[in-house]
């Protein structure tokens, strides 16, 4: 019998059960992320009113019999929805109010705290406006059970452009079964699902297929590196770091994202955290959010490399030996769903808005792009950008296989933080080998990497995946004397 044979067998059909088992995780992940659960419109009020107890509410049929009253005072009509959702009906005499105006604003255009009712499409972005036109002062405030779904499935008035109308917008296909289907206005798919990302999510990720390909085309035009010119396929090296990179969104999609919406929710509510302390403006809120995010973000990192069983996952990302631009996402799903738990009560003690999270991420992202990147940039223009953020000399020298170097240069975004703790290395990584010998691993000539994980085996999409399991071997030792120094 050839054992040989049968041994090589086995491990070919090892890898395509793997394999096949995380195309299903993948598949079944991104039907929930993308095609949620269908929400009811009792689940849904149960929701809001957990999430804003102190916001009034008003039914329809309380405010059609108080819009009828002509002995009593009108209230100000308040459409907390985008223009395209307004264009195709609104309530008779709303106010057109999109979602994050500040209340300063309606303060001057209508000339103080007025009696007014709100309401968006169920409710949730109608009590967000709601509650911050109730801290400026506006005490009779209330929002509509329902919002136009409700008033639109009760047979309710509905006008656009001046004339009667009985459609309403759907605002993504994730609530388009809410509404009766006699009055779903017929609107593209495309629509339907990109509304389905919340705003700043949709331009974070605009923004960051934008700079995927000004870096891709960038590393073709000038690489810093002649990666693929002899050596492994470009496609390949690209398609196994952002199908990482994929399983970590859909993750990060089930078990975190609402996590991180209720926890900023309930700090905002409860004017509980850090940043709740101080009277700020909105602009200074972001500017400390930033600062307080991005030390986290440097200290998380800083952790992972000094505690072992964390390191096991993050070298996932050292193991990179090809580095460009789509090294910026690969990293073990074990070290996002670590991370992903402890910004739940990071949130909560800092009292982060949401939106200021994600903010701090498009931003951070967009400089891991640009450091990761195999781009050639004047070592002088590198240098003066190294004092203010992590440019790409300045974080290559983290990725060499010299774990004296690799435990250096932290910061992601800022790079103030590596002078602040002096974990700043005095050099930048050129784009010259030779002038990097000091940079590198006595081991070899690889100029990143991890020592003793350089072997192709290790950069299969299941080697990634394995990496945590590896056999602490080389590593230990490579541990024990950097740890000794």
């Amino acid at each position: 019998m050839d054992l040989e044979g049968f041994d090589q067998n086995t491990v070919q059909i090892e890898y395509y059960i793997k394999l096949g088992l995380i195309s299903l995780f993948l598949c079944v992940g991104a039907l929930f992320v993308f095609r949620p659960p269908r929400h009811t419109m009792p689940s849904l009020q149960k929701r809001i009113d957990r999430e804003f107890p102190d916001v009034p509410k008003i039914t329809s049929r309380d405010l059609a019999a108080w819009l009828a009253d002509s002995t009593r005072p009108q209230p100000l009509i308040f459409d907390v929805r985008t223009s395209e959702e307004y264009a195709v009906s609104h309530l008779p005499g709303a106010t057109l109010l999109e979602p994050g105006t500040p209340a300063k604003i309606c303060e001057r255009q209508f000339g103080g705290p007025k009696e007014a009712v709100l309401y968006c499409s169920v409710g949730y972005r109608a009590s967000e406006m709601a509650r911050e036109l109730m801290r400026s002062g506006w005490k009779d405030v209330a929002v509509l059970r329902g919002s136009i779904f409700q008033w639109a499935n009760e047979n309710r008035p509905l006008e656009a452009n001046g004339k009667p109308t009985t459609l309403v917008h759907p605002y993504s296909f994730a609530y388009a079964h809410l509404i009766r289907p006699q009055v779903l206005a017929p609107l593209p798919k495309t629509t339907l699902f990109l509304n389905h990302l919340p705003p700043l999510e949709r331009w974070r990720l605009g923004l960051s297929g934008l700079l995927l390909l000004i870096f891709l085309t960038w590393e073709s035009l000038a690489p810093a590196f002649h990666w693929f010119r002899n050596g492994p396929s470009r496609v390949m090296h690209g398609w196994r770091n952002y199908l990482l990179g994929f399983i970590n969104i859909v993750l990060a999609g089930l078990l975190f994202v609402q996590a991180w919406l209720m926890a900023a929710s309930w700090a905002d509510t409860h004017r509980f955290g850090l940043l709740n302390i101080f009277s700020l403006t909105a602009a200074a809120r972001l500017i400390v959010s930033i600062l307080l995010l991005d030390f986290w973000t440097y200290s998380w990192h800083w952790i992972n490399h000094h505690v072992k069983f964390l390191w096991r996952f993050h070298r996932t990302h050292h193991t990179e030996l090809n580095m460009d631009v789509t090294s910026a996402v690969r990293f073990h799903f074990g070290e996002i769903v670590l991370s992903g738990l402890l910004r739940i009560p990071l949130i909560i003690l800092f009292g982060l808005q949401f939106h200021e999270l994600v903010i701090y991420e498009m931003l951070l992202f967009a400089i891991v792009q640009f450091h990761h990147a195999n781009i050639r940039l004047p070592a002088k223009l590198d240098r003066l950008l190294s004092w203010f953020i992590a440019s790409p000399g300045f974080h290559r020298v983290h990725h060499s296989p010299d774990w004296a170097m690799a435990n250096s240069n932290y910061s992601s975004f800022l790079s103030i933080w590596d002078r602040i703790f002096r974990t700043a290395s005095p050099r930048l990584f050129a784009t010259n080998p030779q002038t990097n010998t000091q940079l590198q691993s006595a081991a070899g000539s690889e100029p990143f990497g991890v020592v003793g994980m350089e072997s192709p085996e290790h950069h299969t999409l299941i080697g990634l995946i394995e990496t945590p399991l590896e056999s602490d071997g080389q590593m230990s030792a490579v541990w024990k004397a950097s740890t000794a120094r």
